[in-house]
């Protein structure tokens, strides 16, 4: 069993359990992992004769699977997103494509719920006066006794609710597979559609996949659906918002506020919007804590275990 490892988490010294144990039980390991993401051209240069690859973020398309080692089974991915791997192309060539729903998503929610008080509590620019020297108490809303939009009740969106619920705030969520017991046992009000929980809210916060579907979801038209002067986060994918549309609507002030953990091209290219005071940014450190790192490394080496050893994970996203 010869393995190979890209996954950015696991040059870290933090993962040295985890790749002791990945050693435990595969005859080679290929530890290539760096910061950066690999280009197709790094990631083909290793890869003859693995049988797996723990993946980082880095792109595995059509034409780079067509030249993909005939020995190799599994792409497990260290992390939840996927998108950036050819599930279709890599199930014809019968190579299982797997990733880590919820090892990471208290870390993720925690980062929401951060985003959410420095956007709507003003955090960053208050520190930025008091260090140079001013002292102006800049007057902000709270959260107790507000409307927190979720759409997207996931394991990330579960855990932002219940934080939610901690300050007091009214939860709604559209979730087309709507987790019946949680809602009920949390008093989270279930919508039928999105433009009910735009509407609605205060504030609102994204935890849904980058889908064709899902694409700029976040728009002109979709903002106006919105509460004016509400507030916006995305701790999810960058895909899912028009930042064009965000931009014309904080300056205009239908939005009071954005705050964003992603972005459709990392690094974002320069944009307007980051001039605006009433935008927070992070670069995509939602899943950036070590327990989270570690749970993400030690899920994403038990998925490619599985394949490997049985030919099938319940956490493969293209098995037929």
């Amino acid at each position: 069993m010869k393995v190979l490892v890209t996954g950015a988490g696991f040059c870290k010294p933090i993962m040295k359990e985890n790749l002791e144990y990945l050693a435990s039980f595969a005859d080679e390991v290929i530890n290539y992992a760096t910061p950066k993401p690999h280009t197709p051209e790094e990631i083909m240069s290793m890869w003859d004769g693995v049988d797996g690859i723990i993946a980082g973020v880095e792109p595995y398309t059509a034409q780079m699977l067509e030249k993909a080692p005939p020995t190799l089974k599994v792409i497990s991915r260290y992390g939840v997103g996927f998108n950036s791997i050819d599930v279709d192309a890599a199930r014809e060539r019968g190579i299982l494509v797997t990733n880590t729903p919820g090892a990471n998503s208290m870390a993720v929610a925690e980062l929401t719920i951060g985003l959410l008080l420095a956007v709507v509590r003003n955090i960053p620019s208050n520190s930025a006066t008091v260090k140079e020297g001013k002292w102006e108490r800049q007057m902000s809303i709270g959260l107790e006794g507000k409307t927190l939009g979720i759409l997207g009740l996931g394991a990330i969106g579960r855990n932002v609710a219940n934080a939610a619920k901690a300050f007091n705030m009214r939860v709604i969520a559209y979730d087309p597979f709507w987790p019946e017991q949680f809602a009920a046992e949390k008093q989270i009000e279930r919508k039928d559609t999105m433009e009910e929980v735009l509407k609605e809210s205060d504030m609102v916060s994204l935890h849904l996949p980058a889908t064709k579907e899902t694409t700029d979801i976040i728009n002109t038209s979709t903002i106006q659906c919105m509460r004016p002067g509400a507030y916006l986060v995305n701790a999810a994918r960058g895909e899912l918002v028009d930042l064009d549309a965000v931009y014309d609507a904080l300056v205009s002030g239908q939005l009071s506020g954005y705050a964003a953990d992603a972005f459709k091209q990392e690094p974002p290219e320069p944009h307007p919007i980051m001039s605006c005071p009433n935008a927070v940014f992070t670069a995509h450190t939602g899943a950036f804590t070590e327990q989270a790192a570690i749970n993400m490394g030690r899920a994403s080496i038990e998925n490619l275990k599985a394949v490997l050893e049985t030919g099938s994970c319940r956490y493969a996203v293209n098995q037929k």
